[in-house]
């Protein structure tokens, strides 16, 4: 691997970049300069070669000490390449990363896993299913539980739309979960809403919904196309699309839209028992992706939180 350099945001070539993101396997959504910059204020990179190699730096500045964060919307990140990444690589870039930040707490992605204790990292659950084959070949993988209550909600004629508005799904969303997920902040909403425009056209967005025969919503996603994975970016369920298992139709119906087209779809999450309880349901497979923690700020900063 040749030598690794930190690049400042203002001199990364944006072109370079979004063509290793495009080209390199793991996909990576999140990392494509239109997204990320939409999704934080401040980020740098870490690049070897000619943009051969990278990682994304997102920072942020507290008490004046620069830190590494996770933005929100954003699940993985981490060292993104165009061969497969071996673990001396990934040691690496993360030792580069602590020479210019001394505190972090970040996800790196599922191609990132190492063994190093150096750096310890915990692997969080992140469910994928493919959906390449036909319908009818994804609904076999189905739980006898799934096709029991799929077979029992049809009497409540609830209807599956594509036809909804981002904006009122971001704010559906934002009002049953806020008060679950504190570190996303208001303007983090209106920030997704940016980045879904400037990830193109690399992308496609979809939103898709399960409404009440009233029209009301019961239930609803966000689903972003990059290369061949569908990122099921947001998703909400409310208290009366519980009730009526509204979630059940949502993903069985998106699975029915999107299967054929050598997808696979990123589930995002969860590290939740009841959440992925209710993906395995649909055959989801676990694709773990690490998440690193580290603190090498001076002990009387140790207690730093930011």
């Amino acid at each position: 691997m040749e030598a690794i350099r930190y690049i400042k945001h203002a001199d990364i070539d944006k072109e370079k970049w979004d063509q290793l993101i495009t080209s390199s396997p793991p996909g990576l959504l999140y990392a494509l300069s239109g997204y990320l910059g939409a999704m934080c204020s401040q980020w740098d990179a870490l690049v070897s070669g000619d943009y051969k190699i990278a990682m994304p730096l997102p920072y942020r500045k507290k008490m004046g000490i620069s830190y590494l964060y996770q933005p929100a919307f954003t699940q993985q990140l981490g060292i993104i390449s165009l061969q497969p990444i071996t673990e001396k690589d990934t040691i690496a870039f993360i030792k580069k990363a602590v020479s210019y930040f001394s505190f972090a707490e970040i996800t790196l992605n599922h191609q990132n896993i190492f063994t190093d204790t150096k750096y310890p990292i915990q692997l969080r659950q992140n469910l994928v299913l493919p959906i390449r084959g036909n319908y009818e070949q994804v609904q076999a993988g189905y739980s006898f539980t799934l096709k029991k209550n799929l077979k029992w909600i049809k009497k409540f004629n609830s209807e599956y739309v594509t036809d909804i508005d981002a904006g009122k799904v971001v704010t559906l969303y934002r009002e049953l979960y806020q008060k679950k997920i504190p570190s996303f902040k208001n303007n983090d909403y209106a920030h997704f809403l940016n980045a879904c425009k400037n990830i193109q056209p690399y992308t496609k967005v979809y939103v898709r919904a399960v409404v009440a025969p009233t029209k009301e919503l019961l239930a609803a996603s966000i689903l972003i196309h990059f290369k061949d994975r569908l990122y099921n970016i947001i998703s909400c369920n409310t208290a009366q699309g519980r009730a009526v298992h509204a979630n059940d139709v949502l993903y069985d119906q998106i699975i029915r839209e999107f299967s054929g087209q050598g997808l696979l779809l990123d589930f995002e999450g969860s590290d939740a028992a009841g959440i992925a309880r209710f993906y395995r349901k649909f055959g989801g497979q676990n694709q773990p992706y690490p998440f690193l923690k580290y603190n090498h700020l001076p002990a009387i900063l140790k207690l730093f939180k930011p």
